[in-house]
């Protein structure tokens, strides 16, 4: 019993080290950037640490402002991004969410706008970084 409660506190003493906070100036470039935590950004969210920031099966676009975690798709395929009401799949097989107007997109702020896809393919619209 006594050397269950040993490794117990073994346990929690490397929980502890591993949560604590470092001054190394790398911390950012590890996965920890931005206060984001690795592997936990959703589609349309940011990932300035790149790949390392998205969800498992997605991926960062590093071109867009503070990095797009994006799923790919068929190009014109909005199904295979879910709901076709909110999600398009554009010429280049990225999922973005759909829009009218700029002042729908969640990131505007940062310089996303909602854009027509090449060719446009009316009424879809969605929103994207400004490249």
């Amino acid at each position: 019993m006594r050397l269950g409660i040993h490794f117990c506190a073994l346990v929690a003493a490397f929980a502890i080290a591993g949560c604590s906070s470092s001054t190394d100036s790398n911390s950012a470039s590890s996965g920890g950037g931005a206060g984001i935590s690795p592997g936990t950004h959703d589609r349309s969210e940011s990932c300035p640490d790149g790949d390392v920031d998205c969800k498992t099966g997605l991926v960062c676009a590093s071109e867009d402002p503070n990095g797009q975690c994006i799923q790919t798709c068929t190009p014109f395929m909005d199904a295979e991004c879910g709901d076709t009401t909110q999600w398009a799949c554009n010429s280049e097989g990225h999922c973005y969410p759909r829009c009218t107007t700029t002042a729908d997109c969640a990131r505007a702020s940062e310089g996303y706008i909602c854009k027509d896809d090449e060719p446009p393919r009316p009424p879809v619209k969605f929103c994207d970084g400004p490249n």
